[in-house]
């Protein structure tokens, strides 16, 4: 009875202690397939116009705003769809043609919607100068603030030249800063603006062409991917091998 009790006993001591079980964690590292962010930056938008035959160029800056929104379909390729406003401080040129400077100036508040398309070049492991992404794609944009132009200067406003949706072609590339929370992504990029003109309306001037391009500088701050931990618990054999060979040798019949 003594033996069988120690049996008994060193038996629940080894099920105790296998209780405390192991866990083998399996990571399946799932790329987030739709994101979502922000972004904000600065631009410098290049006014292009084609007066009497002769072109004329000027820079006016802006402020950008906007919302991100993204969608994986392969490993290396996203869409991104960026709704935003291109704050500007107005439009403004100032030209000479025939010894005679002229000016105008019109306001730019735009509201932009561009659809960009992602393809990844490389991780972001080893940082060597090398963008981790390329992106291009069509922008569409309206521009609800140009209702009249300032011409030389004076109080008095003529019609506006300029049609108020504006397109281009956006091709930029970016890198990918992965910190604890969020990624952080710088972004360089050049819109190629379309011609703009509606009618020419500057007097005793022949406007034949105005295109608006842009150079951007961004910061995008986005989702990181999600990191899916499954955890398989081994199952416990609550009489290991070592003891039910004891526990057997404990239940042979003595040999008299």
């Amino acid at each position: 009875m003594k033996q069988r009790l120690i049996l008994i006993l060193l038996v629940v001591i080894n099920f105790v202690s296998y209780s405390q079980t192991r866990d083998n964690n399996i990571i399946s590292i799932t790329p987030t397939k739709n994101f979502s962010g922000l972004y904000f930056g600065f631009s410098n938008i290049e006014h292009n116009a084609v007066i009497n035959g002769q072109k004329f160029l000027s820079n006016n800056s802006a402020f950008n705003l906007g919302l991100l929104f993204e969608k994986e379909f392969k490993e290396k390729v996203k869409i991104s769809l960026r709704p935003g406003i291109v704050l500007a401080d107005d439009i403004k040129n100032n030209f000479k043609i025939n010894g005679k400077n002229y000016s105008y100036v019109y306001q730019s508040v735009v509201y932009e919607l561009p659809l960009l398309l992602i393809y990844s070049i490389k991780s972001n492991k080893d940082f060597n100068g090398i963008p981790n992404y390329i992106h291009f794609g069509p922008v569409f944009s309206y521009n609800f603030a140009n209702k009249s132009v300032r011409f030389n200067g004076s109080t008095s406003f003529i019609p506006s030249f300029a049609k108020e949706n504006e397109g281009s072609l956006k091709f930029g590339f970016g890198y990918d800063i992965k910190l604890k929370f969020v990624n952080l992504r710088p972004e360089f990029a050049y819109n190629l603006g379309f011609n703009s003109l509606k009618s020419n309306t500057l007097p005793n001037l022949n406007l034949s062409q105005i295109r608006n391009n842009q150079i951007s500088f961004h910061l995008v701050i986005s989702q990181r991917m999600n990191k899916v931990v499954y955890k398989k618990i081994e199952k416990i054999d609550p009489l290991p091998s070592l003891w039910k060979n004891v526990f057997r040798s404990a239940k042979k019949p003595k040999i008299i």
